[in-house]
């Protein structure tokens, strides 16, 4: 009785796995995949670090685990991985973030580089810990994103401008993660790893400009299974969109000071649209304030996306898109970068502006977002007065 009880428990289980599995999205069978083939040894697991010295900076070097791509999968369906660690956990020091760089190692180089089957990289940290640390706990709430840099297709390199740094400790807890794409090889299995590169120094704080960051991200308005209508202008723009995530997990959603839900996830009709939303808000200037590097991410078929100063109805920034030919995806993108700084204004109203040509014959999924890295002057003062 007991074994026939057994028996029954073992193929109910098999059974209940089984009808999960195949109800479930892509991103999830993923994450089931890869947990049995990282655990079963049929896919490296295991993450390589080391960190080499070149003259006064030093670079880390991170090697992923492994992944599979065994199907097409479109932004935020591929496997992923992700990795917690500390640049120096015997170290409790400053250090300067200067430069972060990623590319992709595939065993598929038939049709092109290697770097198509990058979703895209993320450098986090903990925005608790990190402002703790600063003597700023204001900060916490205020900078609501703990990415501090995210890297895509056609710009994996950031680089911030000479003399300038982002202050991270050596003991902090940071967060490096990375997502597959595969937009346009259907029929191949093959595997694919990142290695990912964090160049960063110890300097003397009187040598080097600190940056903090402002997340800005275009969101709309949506209704979910519904066709947007689009209102009769010169730009084109969307009354509302429909929503690209599957779920609330992905629809990178909130609400709006009217009320309305809005999504920074859409989907995008066949054909050369305009979409634009505030972000004056998102900026929060109580003071002027200089930045000095934007770094974007667009998903592919955008071909601009501009920072626009409304107030004077200009614009600041406009970062040119330049999409592969014959495949989809993203050959370049141009960020902005300056010693200089450009200054922004408390009393201005600013705006994300975004052109997408889809030519496709069916719709397809769009993002917009600017880092933004700001001087910041408060820190500078604050760690010079400690010397």
């Amino acid at each position: 009785m007991i074994k026939k009880i057994s028996i029954f428990s073992v193929l109910f289980l098999i059974l209940g796995g089984s009808i999960f599995y195949f109800s479930a999205t892509k991103l999830q069978k993923n994450k089931i995949k890869h947990f049995v083939y990282h655990n079963l040894g049929i896919l490296e697991s295991d993450w390589n670090i080391n960190i080499k010295k070149k003259e006064n900076e030093y670079i880390a070097n991170f090697d992923s685990p492994t992944l599979l791509i065994d199907d097409v999968y479109s932004s935020m369906e591929g496997p992923y991985t992700y990795k917690k660690t500390m640049l120096n956990k015997n170290e409790d020091a400053l250090y300067w973030i200067h430069q972060f760089e990623a590319k992709a190692n595939s065993t598929n180089n038939k049709k092109g580089n290697s770097n198509d089957f990058i979703c895209h990289v993320n450098l986090y940290h903990s925005t608790v810990e990190h402002f703790s640390r600063m003597g700023f706990q204001d900060r916490i709430g205020a900078q609501k994103e703990s990415q501090l840099i995210t890297l895509t297709t056609g710009g994996l390199n950031v680089k911030f401008p000479k003399g300038f740094g982002y202050p991270v400790y050596s003991n902090e807890k940071i967060l490096l993660g990375s997502q597959a794409l595969n937009l346009n090889d259907k029929n191949d299995w093959f595997n694919v790893n990142y290695n990912f590169k964090i160049h960063y120094s110890k300097e003397n704080p009187k040598t080097i400009k600190p940056l903090y960051m402002k997340y800005l991200v275009l969101t709309l308005p949506y209704k979910d299974e519904a066709k947007p209508q689009f209102k009769t202008s010169i730009d084109n723009l969307p009354e509302y969109v429909v929503c690209a995530g599957a779920n609330s997990n992905s629809r990178h959603e909130s609400v709006n000071e009217k009320g309305e839900n809005i999504t920074a996830f859409w989907k995008v009709p066949v054909g050369k649209h305009i979409y634009s939303s505030d972000v004056t808000n998102l900026l929060a200037l109580n003071k002027e304030e200089t930045m000095h590097y934007i770094n974007v991410h667009v998903h592919p078929y955008a071909t601009n996306l501009a920072l626009v100063d409304a107030t004077t109805n200009t614009v600041i920034f406009e970062s040119i898109i330049t999409n592969a030919q014959h495949k989809k995806g993203i050959k370049n993108i141009t960020s902005f970068s300056s010693e200089e700084g450009v200054v922004l204004y408390p009393d201005h109203k600013y705006k994300m502006k975004l052109t997408v040509n889809n030519t496709t014959k069916e719709e397809i999924d769009m993002m917009g977002s600017f880092f933004v890295y700001f001087y910041d002057k408060e820190f500078d003062e604050k760690l010079k007065s400690e010397i």
